[in-house]
């Protein structure tokens, strides 16, 4: 992971596909860089709700 110590991520068109999920890559690429210990950050025009929301899964799913 190098010597990242924040990714932030844009979330429409980027990160999130047209059904609004992530995909198994880009879902695995975020758990490594948790695990590395970087600091995951999630950039959007969106409400806070769905940033949350993202910010649970990967809380909740840490391996």
């Amino acid at each position: 992971m190098g010597d990242y110590r924040l990714v932030a991520l844009d979330m429409d068109g980027t990160l999130l596909n047209d059904r609004i999920e992530i995909s198994k890559e880009n879902e695995k690429a975020i758990h490594d860089a948790l695990d590395a210990g970087v600091i995951v950050c999630f950039s959007t025009g969106r409400g806070c709700r769905m940033c949350c929301r993202l910010r649970r899964s990967f809380s909740s799913t840490r391996r």
